[in-house]
């Protein structure tokens, strides 16, 4: 039976799996093709950006160090708090280029491919045994 979940509160994510549930190597899988799609293609809002940084497995503070403290941590946690708040067109970019370099996911460095329009196409995950 194949069954269908959404993740981390994205409405726009679906993951199919069939068996009795995900093991933690499957969502690892999961977790880095989500953060490539995001950085590649989708808006960055709060809730993109919570994802991308536990995803990356750093705080606030850490996150913000890794950016030359360009950003407050106190803003980072801003941005985070306000899931559906969009960040600004500079910020979005600073964002999706740090993020496309520690995941090694190449952009093109036009306006459209650093601050894409809104997607209502679902991204549509599966484990690599399902």
């Amino acid at each position: 039976m194949k069954k269908k979940i959404n993740y981390f509160g994205f409405e726009y994510v679906e993951i199919h799996y069939s068996g009795k549930g995900l093991h933690a190597r499957d969502l690892q899988v999961i977790e880095a093709d989500l953060a490539k799609e995001i950085i590649e293609s989708r808006p960055i809002r709060g809730l993109e950006l919570k994802f991308l940084r536990k995803q990356l497995g750093v705080s606030a503070a850490k996150l913000s160090g890794m950016l030359d403290n360009s950003i407050n941590p106190s803003t980072i946690t801003r941005w985070e708090s306000r899931e559906k708040e969009r960040l600004s067109a500079p910020n979005e970019m600073l964002i999706r280029v740090f993020f496309a370099g520690e995941h090694n996911v190449k952009i093109a460095g036009s306006m459209n491919d650093l601050v894409p329009k809104e997607i209502d196409k679902a991204i549509v995950l599966k484990p690599k045994a399902a």
